[in-house]
């Protein structure tokens, strides 16, 4: 039988120390100040041969654990899904063992999976969108303790957190379609639901459109209550609401690129056509977004900087700095412009009427 690698063999294929080469296979690099390109090169080889660390018996030896429990609400959300498994891409690549649960599975139990959750030896917690105060106090007690990073949740004050400004999603979808000369403008978010996302949306997409002296109520959003088969269905049934509304909008901003491609899908059946009748953003910027049969117009959420900042932080309470605790990093999106918004339409047409005048003269 062949025997399985050992650190020794680590030590020997990478020149360095077995010491060094345990310190970083433990997820302890930075603890010990060691570069992350040393740590990023051993980890490789390791990888290389095969090597598979025992946690149970380093905890068992060193009262360190390893294990990461990563959980959240990501259930058939796409954006979720892409940034929780960034998150543990990273963790994993850093040295970390991920656990990795989501709410929607405990739906109504959460409380129990975090009570099964603290059973066990781990280093700290990765918890995302989570919205329940009394999960929150549920977590308090290990506030300071161990690593417990909250992503893209609701007044977490009191704990380490990374998160999106949705607010400035909405604005920044909204003032690029007021730059571009539209008037008539909707959002596809509830009027009144308070839910805090929701709130963040409506909150930037009112700030945009009044400092351009617009003014904003209840016919500025747009949305259906009817039971969805999925964000699609829920974006063809508001597609077919503006579609069958006497005055309708010269441009729709999307709670996400789901509902949009289902918006346009719905105008496509009725022949309105995007952009040069309505214009669409969307949010979240998707990969489907940009092979559309008119690429979207979105918002990026930055994935990848999110899980890279979630990992740093990790790491710095991992390795025992509590200096700026509670830190709060709060990430801006980015507006990526594609066909759907008109604004290369515009573009064109001004430019061909510029190319017609300078021809008249």
């Amino acid at each position: 039988m062949r025997k399985a690698p050992t650190l020794k063999d680590i030590a020997r294929s990478s020149g360095l120390a077995v010491s060094t080469v345990s310190a970083i296979c433990r997820g302890r690099g930075d603890f010990y100040h060691i570069s992350r390109k040393t740590q990023a090169k051993v980890l490789q080889v390791a990888e290389e041969i095969g090597y598979r660390l025992n946690r149970l018996a380093v905890y068992l030896k060193t009262g360190v654990s390893n294990f990461v429990p990563v959980l959240g609400r990501t259930y058939q959300v796409p954006i979720t899904q892409q940034r929780q498994n960034r998150i543990v891409q990273l963790l994993r690549q850093a040295g970390f063992q991920v656990l990795m649960n989501d709410f929607r599975w405990f739906e109504g139990k959460e409380k129990e999976l975090l009570a099964s959750v603290r059973e066990i030896p781990f280093a700290g917690l990765v918890v995302s969108d989570l919205s329940q105060s009394d999960l929150r106090l549920q977590l308090r007690p290990l506030r300071g303790q161990v690593p417990c990073i909250l992503v893209d949740s609701c007044q977490p004050e009191d704990f380490d957190h990374v998160y999106l400004d949705r607010t400035l999603v909405a604005y920044l979808a909204t003032r690029h379609l007021l730059q571009d000369g539209y008037q008539r403008i909707v959002y596809t978010v509830p009027w009144e639901r308070e839910f805090w996302v929701l709130k963040e949306r409506r909150q930037g997409f009112i700030q945009a459109m009044e400092e351009d002296g617009k003014p904003v109520g209840p016919e500025n959003f747009v949305w259906v209550e009817k039971r969805k088969e999925s964000s699609y269905h829920l974006g063809v049934e508001i597609g077919q609401k503006i579609a069958e509304a006497k005055k309708k909008p010269e441009a729709v901003i999307a709670l996400n690129d789901q509902v949009a491609i289902g918006l346009m899908r719905a105008f496509q059946i009725v022949g309105i056509r995007v952009p040069e009748d309505i214009a669409v953003v969307g949010s979240e910027n998707l990969p489907e977004g940009e092979f559309c049969q008119v690429p979207l117009t979105s918002i990026d959420f930055q994935i990848e900087q999110m899980a890279q900042e979630v990992l740093n932080l990790f790491q710095k309470r991992f390795s025992g700095d509590w200096s700026d605790f509670p830190k709060k990093i709060v990430l801006s999106p980015k507006l990526v412009t594609r066909q759907s918004c008109g604004c290369f339409l515009r573009k064109n047409q001004t430019r061909e009427v510029e190319d017609e005048k300078e021809g008249k003269n």
